[in-house]
């Protein structure tokens, strides 16, 4: 009797012709419990012949959505034919949070321990927005994943790297080592591994990198934008306490519309096996300053308490803007909250300063005082 490998795996299966065709997604909201999938049709079919040594199975779509993405045409294709799996993706017209439309293409093959894959969203007008070339390798002790061509393509800016190697990833210990370095014509970002037993550092070096050679802002409430130098370090190990720490300074920065000078965050986090944690956080721009603490022990006891001094309000306007809009002023403040056991007990102050603001329901501007608030729970 032969003995099964990946090469004649699909010649044991019996022969296989089966096809599905859906125009109402009623179906997956009893299944998933999620009405947020819809589409104006959905067929997918498996099949296998007698004396062939391949499966293939496909899934077409039309006018398909779930939540924030979009795609007018789906078709999807996977292949296992003498112990090469190949899985082929197209979407067409599809965009993320209301964007503009794009096409989607995603191609991967894998056969003796070696997987290629690849991932291209361009426009319709020759553009690439995002791009990126995998070839994973695996042997007994770990798995390597390098870019071959050294270039990735994020929200339309080319990205070079150093050298191809990517991530490695140790299976008798399941570490995940990355190894990536990268620049474009002005900035440079890094990913880096470290070993100071038991822990490993994770460490994440940026150097004039624009949010928006990474991802869309707009994406983001406030289309957000800034230059973001600094390093930040993750520290994390099997069993072993976590800690993050953050030095970050985003300068030409604005939000909403509004420009602010320079951002300062500094922070530190920790969480222990146990399960208690501290958190000390800091960040300062222009007269704003925010400062957050936080502590708690393994029985779930603790406290945060923190702190904001000139908050401009305008910066909460993304937030409200179908209630409230045309925010001006500033808000000042800080709270202490202690919590043990379900029983919670919140203190704090809040005060405005040169506060405005439109109620658009009303189409009315009004004024608020400078006074005080309290807040007192005893």
């Amino acid at each position: 009797a032969s003995h099964m490998t990946a090469a004649n795996r699909v010649s044991f299966l019996p022969e296989i012709h089966t096809s599905l065709s859906l125009q109402d997604h009623d179906l997956f909201d009893v299944l998933l419990g999620d009405s947020s999938l819809n589409f104006g049709s959905l067929e997918g079919s498996i099949s296998r012949h007698a004396n062939q040594n391949s499966l293939h199975a496909s899934i077409k779509g039309q006018q398909l959505s779930y939540k924030s993405v979009k795609a007018e045409h789906l078709m999807a294709e996977l292949t296992d034919s003498a112990g090469t799996i190949r899985m082929d993706l197209r979407a067409d017209s599809a965009s993320v949070f209301a964007g503009s439309e794009q096409q989607l293409v995603l191609q991967a093959s894998s056969s003796d321990q070696e997987l290629v894959a690849g991932i291209a969203v361009d426009d319709y007008q020759g553009q690439s927005i995002y791009g990126l070339g995998l070839r994973g390798r695996a042997d007994s002790s770990r798995i390597a994943i390098t870019v071959p061509d050294k270039v990735i393509i994020l929200n339309g800016e080319v990205w070079e790297l150093d050298t191809p190697d990517l991530l490695s990833i140790h299976l008798a210990d399941n570490k995940i080592l990355p190894t990536l370095s990268m620049r474009n014509d002005s900035a440079t970002l890094g990913l880096y591994a470290r070993f100071p037993d038991p822990h490993i550092v994770y460490d994440l070096d940026l150097s004039g990198v624009e949010l928006s050679s990474l991802v869309r802002n707009d994406i983001f409430r406030g289309i957000p934008q800034g230059t973001i130098p600094g390093p930040m370090e993750f520290q994390t190990g099997n069993n072993v306490d976590k800690k993050l720490d953050i030095e970050r300074f985003i300068d030409r920065i604005s939000y909403s519309g509004e420009e602010f000078s320079d951002l300062q965050v500094d922070g530190e986090l920790n969480w222990a096996t146990d399960g208690a944690y501290a958190m000390d956080l800091q960040a300062r721009m222009d007269a704003l300053d925010v400062k957050l603490r936080g502590e708690g022990d393994e029985g779930g006891k603790g406290m945060m308490s923190g702190s904001l001094s000139h908050f401009p309000l305008a910066m909460l306007e993304p937030f409200i803007e179908k209630h409230v809009s045309d925010l001006l002023g500033t808000i000042s403040g800080n709270f202490h909250l202690a919590f043990q056991s379900g029983k919670n007990q919140l203190n704090g102050e809040l005060s405005f300063q040169d506060a405005r603001l439109k109620v658009n329901l009303l189409n009315t501007s009004f004024s608020i005082p400078d006074q005080s608030l309290s807040i007192l729970n005893e």
